[in-house]
């Protein structure tokens, strides 16, 4: 995996050296659909848990995610975690209050869990990782989201049911990623295509937190391995 993280530095540093603090520093194309973004992650989670909750942005890039929350004035402990140096200073400035520290969620030795875990935008642009090593690479991500999270996690890909194709572009098969949510981490999962972008934005909850949510007796018989 080291690898991997070395190619993406070298795909995403010189972008953010050439276009700064800006949404092409981070390989954005405006600032609406960089939003839409975001509250197509947090949505479904707020059901869960609305303020208060600790949440970790993996691939933080500026901490955009960070002040839409501030934006909503939604209470959280915020922390983003990105693999450019230049990016983490960056965002230290722009959010000083903010934990923004440079890490890698697979790393063995990152060990903090949160209430939410959410990814946005990462698993896109694979650089020059060859497809193969690169899908393998996203679904040991989404494994590490949800072994660090304490409710659940959001993530968007963009999906193989597209009208455009950029070959610089990966895109990942819904089906695939069900099957993997269904069979590797939990049952209790949603898959959102209902805003116009080319992309799915899946959300996995803990069965133990769903458990919480419906106490009733009747549920009860739901939630037996």
């Amino acid at each position: 995996m080291d690898r991997i993280i070395k190619k993406q530095i070298e795909t995403y540093r010189p972008n953010f050296l050439e276009h700064g603090i800006s949404p092409k520093g981070t390989f954005q194309n405006d600032l609406i659909t960089q939003e839409e973004r975001h509250l197509e992650l947090l949505n479904p989670l707020f059901k869960h848990k609305s303020t208060h909750f600790s949440i970790c942005d993996v691939g933080s890039g500026l901490c955009d995610l960070h002040g839409l929350l501030n934006k909503l004035n939604i209470a959280h402990d915020y922390t983003g975690i990105e693999i450019v140096d230049e990016m983490v200073e960056a965002s230290k400035k722009l959010w000083p209050r903010a934990n923004v520290v440079n890490a890698d969620i697979l790393d063995p030795s990152f060990k903090e869990t949160f209430d939410f875990v959410v990814l946005s935008g990462t698993f896109n642009i694979p650089g020059s990782v060859p497809i193969n090593d690169w899908e393998s690479f996203v679904f040991k991500m989404i494994k590490a989201m949800y072994d660090h999270c304490k409710i659940g996690i959001s993530f968007n890909a963009l999906t193989t049911y597209s009208t455009f194709r950029d070959g610089h572009l990966f895109y990942l098969s819904p089906e695939k990623v069900f099957s993997f949510i269904q069979s590797q981490l939990s049952r209790f999962c949603c898959l959102n295509t209902s805003y116009p972008l080319y992309e799915v934005t899946y959300t996995v909850f803990r069965p133990e937190n769903l458990k919480e949510q419906f106490p009733q007796p009747a549920f009860q018989k739901y939630f037996k391995k």
